[in-house]
């Protein structure tokens, strides 16, 4: 779960030596490692705007439910990845595996 806040910047530093122990009491060394749980490995060119569709239905997406994570094994980009939006922060791109087919994908 997140939570937020907004303090002016002069309550930052009591804030934090206020927290940290009840961080300290309550967080494991392993609540701080950063982790990634996957739920299937997926070839790129398998998925089209159909089976975007299917998993989408499994929604809504939270706390009680996960947006699935694929991970693809070997990928490589092709040669024309570009900057896309507003800001340039998003890049546009073929992403394709040692089979030679591919996908359009966004990042």
């Amino acid at each position: 779960m997140a939570a937020g806040l907004r303090l002016p910047e002069a309550a930052v530093a009591p804030f934090r030596e206020a927290s940290w122990p009840t961080a300290a009491r309550t967080l494991s060394r392993d609540d701080l490692v950063p982790h990634l749980t996957l739920d299937a490995e997926a070839d790129p060119a398998a998925f089209d705007i159909q089976s975007v569709g299917v998993l989408d239905r499994l929604g809504p997406f939270g706390a009680g439910n996960a947006r699935p994570i694929f991970a693809a094994r070997c990928v490589k980009t092709g040669s024309n990845v570009r900057r896309m939006g507003r800001a340039g922060e998003h890049l546009a791109m073929t992403v394709m595996q040692g089979n030679g087919r591919g996908r359009k994908a966004v990042a």
